[in-house]
């Protein structure tokens, strides 16, 4: 049950850091990547993780065709926004290296 838990881990992972709509994953590269960090699978083993990912609310879109591929639909914030942020606490007059008292 344990490698099962982490598996899925391993998956919402690679999918958060390694795709987005133009860098969809297959099955395949999912798979070798698991293979890299000693976790053993099958393909319908990670169809059936992605699922239960979707079930319990990850936004991953699955591209049908063959081979279907996977991506993370949307994130907490995009990198326009997150560039924005940097820009903007950078600027901020406000913002000090010193910790309040």
């Amino acid at each position: 049950m344990a490698e099962k838990k982490s598996r899925i881990l391993y998956i919402k992972r690679y999918l958060e850091e390694n795709t987005d709509e133009e860098h969809p994953a297959t099955i395949a590269e999912i798979m070798a990547c698991l293979s890299e960090n000693g976790i053993p699978s099958s393909r319908q083993a990670v169809a059936r993780d992605i699922d239960l990912l979707i079930e319990a609310g990850g936004d991953i879109v699955c591209n049908p065709g063959k081979p279907n591929v996977y991506f993370v639909g949307e994130r907490s914030f995009e990198l326009p926004e997150l560039k924005l942020l940097i820009d903007a606490a950078g600027a901020s007059r406000f913002l000090t290296a010193k910790p309040p008292r």
